[in-house]
C-alpha cells in the first residue's frame, strides 16, 4: 500500500512539474494575449459601441489556437499564435 502511495506521488510530482514548464512556456502569448484583451476593452472609454466581453475575446484565442500555423519549433508556434492572436483582434 504505501509503495503504491509513493508510486502516486511521484507520478503527480512529475505531472505537476510538466504543468509548470508548459505554463511558463506560453507565459509570453499569455501577456500578448493579456495586453490585446485591454486594449480593445478600454476602447469602451472612446465609445460605448465598443464594450466586448471576455467570452467573446475567449472565443477569439480560442479561434487563434485551432486557426494559426502550428510548427515544429517551439518559438515559432508561440510566435505564430501571438500573431494571429492579434490579426483577429485588430481585424474585426
Amino acid at each position: 500500500m504505501s509503495n503504491e502511495i509513493a508510486r502516486k506521488q511521484k507520478v503527480t510530482q512529475e505531472t505537476e512539474a510538466q504543468i509548470d514548464h508548459a505554463r511558463k512556456v506560453y507565459q509570453p502569448v499569455a501577456r500578448c494575449a493579456t495586453l490585446a484583451y485591454t486594449v480593445v476593452s478600454d476602447l469602451s472609454v472612446l465609445d460605448p459601441m465598443y464594450k466586448w466581453s471576455v467570452q467573446w475575446f475567449t472565443a477569439l484565442f480560442e479561434t487563434a489556437i485551432d486557426e494559426s500555423d502550428k510548427a515544429h519549433k517551439l518559438q515559432t508556434r508561440l510566435q505564430n499564435l501571438s500573431t494571429y492572436l492579434l490579426k483577429l483582434v485588430f481585424k474585426r
